[in-house]
């Protein structure tokens, strides 16, 4: 199904993120600031339009709630995708990972990626969250959705944090901690 709406990403990192599904053609957005082409080899991400209309293919167009939640949840399943789909072995493989090797530049690129993603997840949200306002829909399942999609990605991000952290207590009391059960994920 082709996603209107939504327009190429503006951070070099989601260049690498598959996303399932693509249009099959460019779509061309003309925002506030300008005309973009969307490429289908990268993964859409709405930007803030605020409350102004924007023009889809020449069209003026206000994007509503149920499109623009499409932007959060790529971004989501982008990133769900990109660290291999399980949040538990994905956690398991860098904590492991720093235990054999003890450097820590894995779990540190992983925390600065967060970080980015993070960002381009709650400029989706603000998208979504005008677009509901617009539609005098507030309380809508898309915001429900949104949300609840923007808090994973936050506690996501908030345990990449707490491991790097710990990694300062080098490898034998990392391991440790993690035996112990204090750093879960």
């Amino acid at each position: 199904m082709p996603v209107l709406g939504t327009i190429a990403p503006v951070h070099q990192h989601m260049l690498l993120s598959p996303v399932q599904s693509m249009p099959k053609s460019p779509v061309t957005l003309m925002g506030p600031t300008g005309t973009v082409m969307r490429d289908h080899s990268m993964p859409a991400v709405n930007l803030a339009f605020g409350s102004k209309p924007f023009h889809v293919n020449g069209c003026q167009s206000r994007i509503r709630p149920e499109v623009a939640l499409i932007g959060v949840e790529e971004i989501f399943d982008g990133y769900v995708a990109m660290i291999g789909g399980s949040w538990s072995k994905f956690f398991s493989s860098i904590t492991s990972s720093f235990i054999h090797s003890n450097n820590d530049t894995e779990i540190e690129d992983h925390y600065s990626e967060a970080q980015r993603w993070l960002q381009d997840i709650w400029k989706s949200m603000r998208v979504l969250e005008a677009s509901a306002s617009q539609a005098g829909d507030m309380y809508s399942l898309e915001m429900e959705l949104g949300q609840g999609m923007v808090k994973r990605m936050g506690e996501i991000t908030m345990k990449l944090r707490d491991l790097s952290h710990a990694t300062l207590l080098g490898t034998k009391e990392f391991k440790k901690a993690v035996e112990d059960g204090v750093l879960t994920w």
